[in-house]
């Protein structure tokens, strides 16, 4: 048989090409892995996007319960290997030759990895977080079995009291591992976890880790997509605390109330800067809203004992239907001013007085339209208002003695 002798030349570029950082082999994943107790069942490998899952391959276990893939990846990025229902996030970057065992009555719980620093860290937070949802579960449990104890209430403390200390823990390990790991693209999946239905992190109360990460990320991985995700939101909380604090100063004690002008349901028009020379409790409510209903009922005994010495409150409710805002007002028998947008939590009000989420919400505004107390404590607002209302009544009762 003739040999085809190939040019000097050509061997040297092939010999280049294969060698090439940027060729389709490095960008090569391996996953190996074993499920004890897994045997010829199906396993998914998901890819997980900003906002979808997109399957990207599936395999059958062999009689062993072993499996693997091979993949081709443009980035490091978030993958999912689902078995049955339960499912493990692995990172995955170019080059990675990964080895992962499990348990099947437990994968998530039970599940190591080699080779590869990013998900043996979330195999670190997997394993803690899961034996703590354990004890959680064994709370549930302890709160069924009590619930119809007559002393279930003193019980029923103790267990939201154990809740608290776990979920503190959980938050307080996740956060160390954010602080030791800030450049990890696994600290995204940390950062965003919830425990059970609550977040771990809020993004305002939390922000320094969200910067932390931000700024860890920065260097690392500075062209992933999920770092400029995450970035972004860092950018627009960083935008929306400036925007809090200016409004703070805006709205702090001394300064003058800004303007509102709505109607009522009858569609006439009120202002709040007509009621200057009166003592004003800016009320924000909502017919929905269990807390500002039995308000309510409280502030009727307040408005009739001191409407006739000048108070007066302009209630702003964050209500979208008519119907319902305006019925509530008939029931609960409000005599004083009612206005609204009907725009709910989306009306313009509702910024300009940086109206929290939990309602009712309250602003004391003097008889020179200056801003005296806020908050969202109706006892502490109360008394506040009628030691005001009273020093205008004694002023008013030593001007008059003066005089006459």
């Amino acid at each position: 048989m003739k040999k085809t002798i190939l040019p000097v030349g050509l061997y040297i570029l092939i010999f280049l090409f294969a060698c090439q950082p940027g060729s389709r082999q490095t960008d090569q994943v391996i996953i190996m892995g074993h499920v004890t107790d897994y045997n010829n069942k199906k396993v998914v490998l998901s890819k997980l996007d900003i906002k979808e899952i997109h399957p990207v391959d599936s395999v059958i276990t062999d009689d062993e319960g072993k499996f693997n893939f091979k993949v081709i990846i443009d980035d490091a990025g978030f993958y999912l290997l689902k078995f049955d229902d339960d499912i493990t996030t692995l990172v995955l970057k170019k080059g990675d030759k990964i080895s992962l065992v499990a348990q099947a009555d437990n994968i998530s719980g039970s599940y190591h990895v080699e080779g590869s620093d990013e998900s043996s860290l979330l195999e670190k937070f997997e394993h803690f977080t899961q034996r703590n949802l354990k004890k959680v579960d064994s709370l549930k449990v302890l709160f069924d079995k009590n619930k119809y104890e007559p002393n279930f209430f003193a019980i029923r403390s103790l267990l939201d009291q154990a809740y608290l200390d776990i979920f503190y823990a959980q938050k307080t390990f996740a956060g160390d591992l954010l602080k030791k790991n800030p450049s990890s693209l696994s600290s995204l999946i940390i950062i965003n976890r919830r425990f059970g239905q609550n977040k771990i992190f809020d993004d305002e109360e939390d922000f320094h880790y969200f910067k932390t990460v931000d700024s860890g990320l920065t260097v690392t991985y500075p062209n992933n997509i999920h770092f400029f995700n995450h970035h972004q939101r860092v950018l627009a909380i960083e935008k929306k605390n400036a925007e809090f604090k200016k409004s703070q100063e805006r709205l702090a004690i001394g300064k003058s109330a800004p303007e509102i002008i709505r109607e009522d349901y009858d569609g006439r028009s009120y202002s709040l800067s007509a009621l200057h020379g009166k003592t004003v409790l800016l009320y924000f409510w909502a017919a929905w809203d269990a807390k500002s209903r039995k308000t309510n009922h409280k502030l009727t005994e307040l408005y009739d004992k001191y409407k006739a010495k000048g108070f007066e409150i302009y209630a702003f409710s964050l209500d979208s239907h008519k119907q319902v805002w305006e019925k509530a007002i008939k029931l609960d028998k409000l005599q004083w001013i009612n206005v609204s947008d009907l725009k709910n939590i989306y009306s313009p009000v509702i910024k300009l007085y940086q109206v929290p989420e939990k309602l009712p919400y309250f602003y004391i505004i003097d008889e020179e339209s200056k801003i005296l107390d806020k908050g969202a404590d109706f006892e502490k607002i109360r008394i506040k208002l009628e030691n005001h209302l009273n020093k205008l009544t004694i002023i008013s009762s030593d001007f008059l003695n003066i005089v006459f």
